[in-house]
C-alpha cells in the first residue's frame, strides 16, 4: 500500500502510525515502511499489540511517496492503523513563537492596575 503526500523539498516531516504484530511465526514475515530514502523494517519479532511508531523524513519536491510493504506468503500478521504525516517546525520557528509569548507576558506585566473610584 502506498500514498503520495504533498511535501516541500528539504522540509522535515514526521510520519506517525500504529502497528500491531499478531505474532505469526513464519520466517518470511516482514513489514517495511519506506519514506523517500528512509526505510524502517519490522522483521521477525515477538507479537506486540498496537504500538505507536514515528519516523522522520525529508520531503521531496512536490510529493513524497510513503510505502507500507508487507511480505508474507499467507495470512497477514501485521496490522496498520491511524497513519498521519505533518511538517516538523524548524528551530527558528520555535524561537520566534517563544519570543512572541515572552513579549506578550512582559507587556501584560508592565500594565498598571486600574483603581476603581
Amino acid at each position: 500500500m502506498s500514498q503520495n503526500i504533498v511535501t516541500n523539498a528539504g522540509y522535515r516531516y514526521e510520519l506517525t502510525y500504529w502497528l500491531q504484530n499478531r505474532g505469526n511465526p513464519n520466517p518470511v514475515d516482514s513489514f517495511e515502511v519506506v519514506t523517500g530514502a528512509t526505510t524502517v523494517s519490522f522483521g521477525d519479532r515477538a507479537a506486540f499489540g498496537y504500538t505507536q511508531f514515528t519516523q522522520q523524513f525529508v520531503g521531496q519536491a512536490g510529493s513524497t511517496n510513503v510505502l507500507f510493504r508487507y511480505i508474507h506468503p499467507t495470512e497477514g500478521s501485521f496490522q496498520l492503523d491511524s497513519v498521519s504525516a505533518q511538517v516538523v517546525p524548524e528551530p527558528a520557528t520555535w524561537a520566534l513563537l517563544l519570543t512572541g509569548f515572552g513579549l506578550v507576558g512582559a507587556a501584560k506585566r508592565r500594565r498598571k492596575p486600574v483603581v476603581a473610584a
